[in-house]
């Protein structure tokens, strides 16, 4: 499945049009978090200050 913000993808052929899509803003709950979620970061992976 692609997923694209335009009404036509050169090479491809459409099939479905799903309609509208939006995005989930994750907030942190403090400086703290921020902190080692940033930390985390460097390494990769899962942020579990973010997820909890």
């Amino acid at each position: 499945m692609l997923v694209v913000t335009t009404e036509n993808v050169p090479g491809q052929r459409v099939r479905d049009v799903k309609g509208q899509v939006f995005g989930v803003v994750v907030r942190s709950r403090g400086l703290g978090g921020n902190i080692m979620a940033g930390l985390r970061s460097l390494a990769g992976g899962e942020i579990t200050e973010y997820t909890q």
